[in-house]
């Protein structure tokens, strides 16, 4: 694969993450029509959420293929793509594994302390936001890895842009 379509995998997998941040943003203001797909009794539309570990989630993800994104688009070198490549995927197997999880239940314990009302509709939003969210995060995660692996052991400053064609010039 060359280094361009390695970028294009990049820079799509930064948008899907991007696109899944505004989708958890933009479910604060319209969480009514996600919990009445779970058939939520008119007390819990009622009780206003905001799924935090969704957001939290999101920006982490965001923030993360964003980084990457810059690293390849700029001219790194061979060393640098490895480096940068290892340390993304660590996080993201950081993140995914533990980090996200804990901003989970630590979110959920805070929200359980307003009344059982809060907690459900916390965790109907959260399973809205959820659910639509994994669409666009999986097939990202997926696209950036891609990339990574797709970049790892070349020199993004260096290659041409189809091997094995000299530059005419």
């Amino acid at each position: 694969m060359s280094t361009k379509a390695s970028k294009i995998l990049q820079v799509i997998a930064f948008a899907l993450f991007a696109l899944a941040l505004l989708v958890s943003i933009a479910s604060i203001f319209a969480q009514t029509p996600i919990k009445k797909l779970y058939s939520a009794s008119p007390e819990i539309i009622a009780v206003r959420s905001v799924p935090f570990a969704a957001i939290a989630a999101a920006v982490i993800h965001a923030v993360l293929a964003l980084i990457f994104m810059l690293v390849v688009l700029g001219r790194p070198s061979k060393g640098a793509v490895k480096a940068v490549g290892i340390i993304m995927a660590v996080l993201f197997v950081i993140f995914d594994a533990a980090v996200i999880p804990l901003i989970g239940m630590f979110v959920t314990g805070l929200v359980g302390r307003h009344g059982a009302a809060a907690l459900a509709s916390y965790s109907t939003l959260s399973s809205g936001v959820s659910a639509i969210t994994n669409i666009l995060c999986v097939p990202a995660t997926i696209l950036m890895f891609i990339s990574i692996g797709a970049l790892f052991g070349k020199d993004p400053s260096g290659e041409p842009e189809q091997p094995g064609r000299e530059a005419n010039g």
